[in-house]
């Protein structure tokens, strides 16, 4: 329920003694800039999240209606309130959900992106920013040192480029 679900969720992590650490994970679904009514939207999200959450763990599910394209937000409660097993966010977990997000998308009939159109519209969004700054801000909270801090992110799907420079004397 809205009014109680952060409650809900620290009760969980209560339950299985599980207070500390990482304590939600957050993923975004975004859909073609008016392609779709907000109350489909929403309902694609319930789906996504039934289907990828429902059975294990909590999770909440809004739908943003105040920037150009209708976009849905999901936090989920790092806890099972199943069995208090951690959730690992993994790369195979973000595959999975972009796959199930575009099955479901075509059994609406809403165009789904290729893979060179998702690196293209999203390397240089402001969405893409963004979910780039909460992946850095977690690993920095989550990390104890700096090799823990890439090996995070790494483990989300980002990719260290190593540069050298060159000096001249």
């Amino acid at each position: 329920m809205p009014d109680t679900s952060y409650q809900e969720m620290i009760n969980v992590k209560k339950q299985y003694f599980k207070t500390d650490g990482i304590q939600c994970f957050h993923a975004v679904q975004s859909f073609v800039k008016g392609e779709i009514p907000p109350e489909q939207a929403h309902e694609i999200g319930m789906k996504l999240a039934e289907e990828l959450w429902g059975d294990k763990f909590q999770v909440i599910v809004t739908s943003h209606l105040n920037t150009d394209n209708l976009h849905n937000h999901f936090v989920l409660n790092a806890v099972s309130f199943l069995d208090g097993k951690r959730f690992c966010n993994t790369k195979k977990d973000y595959a999975i959900m972009r796959k199930t997000s575009d099955r479901l998308c075509e059994e609406y009939g809403l165009n789904v992106l290729s893979q060179e159109e998702k690196y293209n519209k999203y390397a240089t969004s402001s969405l893409y920013k963004e979910l780039m700054k909460d992946s850095i801000d977690y690993a920095i909270a989550s990390a104890k040192d700096y090799n823990e801090f890439i090996k995070i992110l790494q483990d989300l799907g980002y990719t260290r480029a190593n540069r050298t420079r060159k000096r001249t004397i």
